[in-house]
């Protein structure tokens, strides 16, 4: 496994787990979030663009319990403590 070392690729982590888990969907995030699937899946090939917004996570670790720590900081685990 790759090293995550950005946010944006902490979100991404997060969100590959909770698909993986069948929490949610790329579908169902873009609904959630109110965004264009094609812009996601973009974003989600090419993390260096850089277009995740604040929004996106608040959501997640609102909605889906992702650490803000480790999710802002890389310090903790994705989930819990």
């Amino acid at each position: 496994m790759e090293e995550v070392t950005t946010v944006t690729d902490r979100w991404f982590q997060a969100y590959d787990d909770l698909k993986l888990t069948g929490r949610t969907s790329r579908n169902k995030m873009c609904r959630e979030l109110n965004i264009d699937r094609r812009n996601f899946a973009k974003q989600e090939a090419d993390h260096s663009r850089r277009y995740i917004q604040m929004s996106w996570l608040s959501h997640i670790v609102l909605n889906y319990d992702v650490s803000a720590d480790w999710l802002l900081t890389g310090r903790g685990w994705p989930f819990g403590e």
